[in-house]
């Protein structure tokens, strides 16, 4: 058997171009060899041979590439909402390669992220792209921020639809349904059904005017206050639908109200009043008096609704006045 002859096959085969290998095709692919194949479809012995042909004629290109673009954009998909398990399944590989991309091999080199990556995983990776919405690529039981799903829910109870019933038509308890209605976080399981049944409902006025008189209390928007592309943004506003005028949102104004119990002292000292300015809430100018007000009333003072809304305590007592 001429050795030169089987390998003129694979003469400048680029990385990641070699035929899928079956259960059926485990053996080197070079004519009349029976062994099993190691790299490129290629046995040990005839895949040396190859490589030192393809260096002499300066056809050899590596079947490795630097990992740190795959590395940015795994991040980047982890940034998203999506989890490593999650990406190595849309990008068809095993778990381990995101881990040893990210991380390094558990067992052998943990904390050692790897050093070069193959092109045919480099690629899967790249491939896999950033979703706008995690709500479409995330996986089912991952849990994603519950603006957007506590603020469906509220616009279907605001025409009409009490919160029970949404629960029963997405099959969730009462008790459950309740505490989505003031979770921070939901899984991407339990925010596409809401999402779904949003589309279905949000046109169709409902019959319960208990419900509206509630949403009314609560200062909770309609759906017509809400626009596709802000309705999952925890920084955008309702838009009242007669005047045109932002109003209270009272999932924003919940989530400043459970920060501050969470550093709040005994005898009403904040703790950290730097966590409040991180987590603060750029309100506009023209609708600070309707959160000051809000906040206020529950007892705040004027330094840390200034910390919390990002305006100057001064200002704020102007508003108030």
């Amino acid at each position: 058997m001429s050795m030169v002859g089987d390998l003129d096959g694979p003469k400048c085969r680029q990385p990641g171009t070699q035929p899928a290998l079956t259960a059926r095709a485990r053996t080197c692919a070079s004519t009349g060899c029976g062994r099993e194949h190691r790299r490129r479809g290629l046995c040990g012995a005839h895949y040396a041979a190859w490589r030192t042909r393809q260096h002499a004629y300066g056809w050899f290109v590596s079947d490795y590439v630097d990992p740190a673009p795959v590395r940015t954009h795994v991040h980047a998909l982890q940034a998203a909402g999506l989890g490593e398990r999650r990406i190595a399944e849309l990008a068809g590989l095993h778990r381990t390669h995101i881990t040893s991309v990210n991380h390094g091999r558990s067992r052998t080199k943990p904390d050692q992220p790897a050093t070069k990556i193959s092109t045919r995983v480099a690629a899967a990776i790249l491939a896999v792209p950033i979703p706008g919405n995690p709500v479409a690529a995330a996986a089912a039981g991952a849990c994603i921020d519950s603006t957007g799903t506590v603020r469906r829910l509220q616009a279907l109870v605001a025409v009409g639809y009490p919160a029970t019933g949404l629960g029963e038509r997405i099959g969730v308890s009462a008790t459950n349904m309740a505490h989505t209605m003031r979770a921070t976080q939901v899984t991407v399981r339990r925010a596409r059904q809401v999402a779904v049944l949003y589309e279905q409902c949000s046109h169709l006025p409902g019959e319960s005017k208990r419900a509206r008189m509630r949403a009314r209390r609560q200062g909770w928007a309609p759906p017509l206050a809400w626009d596709e592309d802000t309705i999952d943004d925890p920084a955008a506003f309702p838009v009242d639908t007669d005047g045109g005028e932002p109003v209270l949102d009272e999932v924003l104004l919940d989530r400043l109200v459970a920060l501050r119990a969470s550093i709040l002292r005994p005898g009403g000292h904040i703790n950290d009043r730097a966590a409040l300015r991180r987590h603060r809430v750029l309100v506009p100018r023209a609708d600070r008096r309707l959160y000051t007000e809000a906040l206020q009333e529950l007892g705040w003072s004027a330094g840390h609704i200034a910390d919390a809304l990002g305006s100057s305590t001064s200002g704020t007592a102007r508003v108030a006045a």
